[in-house]
């Protein structure tokens, strides 16, 4: 999306963005940190083999929050109240994956100033790892 002018007015739907992220132990260890989640699955290698995982994996909502960004930082800028966000976790991602977050503009409420934006995340392989969809307010 580009930020000049009237963003609102240039959103249409079938919009999309997308953007990558390296989900590397730092981040883990630092949504740790902020949640007080401390499963060991998501850090201890032995741990997570003896729970049938072949490694540690990243917390869920870790994953969810990269939603955020993309409202953020590439539909509404600066410009949006966030509404709600459905998230389905549909399988694992391993520490030291990289994920791709995707966003496609599926509605756009002229009168309330409300976007919904169906959210995805994709593994490597293309294989969607977490979905829902997000209701966003510009204002």
């Amino acid at each position: 999306m580009n930020a000049d002018g009237n963003i609102w007015e240039k959103i249409k739907i079938g919009d999309i963005a997308s953007f990558k992220v390296f989900v590397g132990r730092d981040k883990v260890t630092d949504f740790v940190s902020l949640s007080g989640d401390k499963n060991p699955i998501h850090f201890d290698e032995e741990v997570a083999k003896k729970r049938g995982l072949r490694g540690p994996i990243s917390h869920g909502m870790l994953l969810a929050l990269y939603f955020s960004t993309l409202v953020g930082e590439y539909f509404l800028k600066d410009h949006n109240l966030y509404l709600s966000q459905d998230i389905n976790f549909i399988k694992s991602v391993f520490i030291g994956e990289t994920i791709t977050v995707k966003g496609r503009v599926i509605n756009k409420i002229e009168s309330l100033h409300i976007l919904e934006i169906g959210t995805v995340i994709v593994n490597k392989n293309g294989e969607e790892v977490v979905r829902g969809s997000a209701r966003v307010k510009y204002i």
